[in-house]
């Protein structure tokens, strides 16, 4: 019985210690900068890359939508 209490105590003890990582934000968050895998430039390049074709496309989608509803309102006499 008395190891059950003991058990329980511990667990409540440690339940209620404070995250020690919360302690150091700047510290953890420069600790955790450095895990971080960045890209290569290839894979930069790579990137902009197909941004750059993704805008051109939306672009382009966004013209010929313009395009034909002007010509569907001029079509109907709409001013």
């Amino acid at each position: 019985m008395e190891n059950n209490q003991e058990q329980n105590n511990k667990n409540n003890n440690f339940e209620k210690t404070p995250n020690k990582e919360k302690a150091y934000p700047v510290r953890n968050f420069f600790k955790e900068l450095k895990r971080v895998s960045w890209p290569t430039s290839k894979k930069n390049y790579k990137y902009f890359f197909w941004i750059f074709v993704f805008i051109i496309f939306l672009i382009a989608f966004f013209a010929l939508i313009s395009w034909g509803a002007k010509e569907i309102l001029e079509s109907i006499g709409a001013n």
